[in-house]
């Protein structure tokens, strides 16, 4: 069942009260989403949430106009009514097929989070491998099934995350997180026609650009994560998060230099996103 925090929620805009979100949100099977961080009010990377949403509208061929501007106003008024100036909000677009008059439903709530502990920067993160593959990688859909059951193994194997590998034994993406390897000083991540593509991903790529790291886009085998030096998990909540063990496999992920560097470059930007947002706001 889809949980909401705080007093308040939108739905299509009107702001109702968490006690009927239950009541309105009955299923989420196949919804069209995105999860936006807000970190003192401000909701971060944006514009770059609301482009990959309209992305995968148009991947689904649905034909919904959404107003930024509107949405953005919404995502504020939210954090005020509900007095959370730190969160995870999620934006979610239902479609009703009967109903010809109004197709679609938007939700807009704050979500339970799980942003990692600092010791697991510091330590690195326990990872498990999951034999699954999604259905249509680029957009990004809620599925119910598949989130209950591994949210089930990492419970009980008492691990953060879970790397989806598919049919051909390819390491493809976290349940909730992109995965980036290191191996001899370059970076490999998985083809963006194989998964969903991050904003936190697509951010680690522009900063490497911009420091020379060589990035290549390749699959990862499981025969071939016994020769990688580090990874790491790059998300909405965990930012970048280094990888300790994969199974049997440890990693020094935490101490490498290249997964330090990026930590601190990314951390520093998004400090520059939340000055720049402010003072475009008031400018």
């Amino acid at each position: 069942m889809e949980k909401c925090i705080g007093s308040y929620f939108f739905k299509n805009y009107q702001l109702m009260p968490t006690s009927s979100f239950t009541e309105h949100l009955t299923d989420i099977s196949n919804g069209i989403y995105e999860v936006i961080r807000i970190i003192n009010k401000v909701p971060l990377f944006w514009e770059e949430h609301m482009q990959r949403l309209n992305e995968s509208l148009a991947l689904k061929q649905l034909p919904l106009e959404l107003s930024p501007s509107r949405i953005l106003k919404a995502v504020e008024q939210l954090g005020t009514a509900n007095d959370i100036i730190n969160g995870n909000i999620k934006l979610l677009i239902i479609s009703k097929a009967n109903n010809a008059d109004n197709p679609w439903d938007h939700f807009l709530y704050f979500t339970p989070h799980h942003y990692p502990q600092p010791r697991d920067y510091t330590e690195g993160v326990k990872v498990i491998l999951f034999k699954a593959e999604r259905s249509n990688p680029n957009i990004k859909i809620a599925d119910v099934d598949l989130r209950r059951v591994i949210a089930e193994q990492l419970e009980k194997q008492s691990a953060y995350e879970a790397l989806l590998v598919d049919p051909r034994g390819i390491i493809t993406e976290g349940s909730r997180s992109n995965v980036f390897w290191i191996k001899e000083h370059c970076l490999y991540t998985s083809p963006r026609c194989r998964i969903l593509p991050g904003i936190t991903r697509q951010a680690i790529v522009q900063l490497c650009m911009e420091k020379n790291y060589p990035v290549l886009e390749r699959e990862v085998s499981l025969d071939q994560i016994s020769e990688m030096d580090a990874a790491f998990l790059t998300g909405t909540s965990p930012k970048v998060l280094p990888i300790k063990i994969i199974e049997d496999k440890l990693y020094q992920s935490a101490s490498h230099p290249l997964v330090q560097d990026i930590m601190k470059a990314y951390d520093k930007m998004i400090d520059d996103y939340l000055e720049q947002y402010l003072i475009n706001k008031w400018s």
